[in-house]
């Protein structure tokens, strides 16, 4: 049997779709003809984003502000699909950590999550869609890092939220699944480390030794998203080069 999916005609809802991960999920489902929305707080990469993709619908949007991103999810209407992808990564040791720093990561990281899949499925159950949720979570949500504490403990939290959120989604027939990608090769991941040399210490506890594509997250989003993962649910699933497993 094939294991090759359609999303055409599918409307799929990505935050931080404009780029990285997001955008090569996006990138994958225009390609497929799907109906996408994206929600992102980079006015640069939307404008970017809708030149080289018109029929994709971009939105500003700052989601750790709840009001303003449930009022916007709510003007989209209903989706078949949603990929919580939005986040943020920055470096903070345990003793410099202040009460900013944790409001904003949590806030982006696993409110707006909570948040938008809430305004999302309720939209969802009204219509009797039953679709499915992906969260992008992490392998730091398993593994210790040196200053990522807050990051780490935030993606944790979505990998749990991930499983409650199937528990009581599944009767409706929603499903939710994580992903839990390690070392991506993303601009975001390059303006964390202090030089580019250093990159190869990120990958090093790997078993397949080199930096993961985000074509290569966005095909397991693609396939958690799809029909053929129809009996899958609060599942975390991992892309990691098996980093968590050395």
């Amino acid at each position: 049997m094939a294991l090759s999916a359609t999303f055409a005609g599918k409307r799929v809802l990505v935050t931080g779709g404009a780029m990285g991960i997001g955008r090569a999920i996006v990138d994958r489902l225009a390609k497929d003809d799907a109906i996408v929305t994206v929600l992102d707080v980079n006015e640069t990469a939307l404008k970017e984003l809708k030149q080289s993709l018109p029929n994709v619908n971009a939105i500003y949007c700052d989601v750790s502000k709840w009001e303003d991103t449930k009022s916007i999810v709510q003007s989209i209407g209903p989706v078949d699909h949603l990929v919580n992808n939005a986040g943020i990564g920055k470096r903070h040791a345990l003793l410099t950590i202040t009460e900013e720093d944790f409001n904003q990561t949590f806030d982006t990281n696993l409110k707006a999550v909570i948040n938008i899949t809430q305004t999302v499925v309720q939209t969802m159950i009204a219509n009797k869609i039953q679709g499915s949720v992906v969260n992008v979570s992490s392998a730091a949500s398993e593994r210790v890092t040196q200053d990522l504490l807050l990051y780490s403990a935030s993606k944790a939290a979505v990998s749990n939220v991930t499983k409650t959120m199937a528990w009581e989604l599944g009767s409706a027939g929603i499903r939710v699944n994580a992903v839990c990608p390690g070392v991506v090769d993303t601009l975001m991941l390059m303006g964390s480390v202090p030089s580019p040399e250093d990159v190869p210490l990120m990958y090093s506890r790997n078993c397949i030794r080199r930096l993961i594509k985000p074509d290569e997250v966005a095909d397991l989003v693609l396939f958690l998203l799809s029909d053929k993962a129809a009996m899958i649910t609060g599942e975390n699933a991992f892309v990691d080069g098996g980093y968590t497993i050395n």
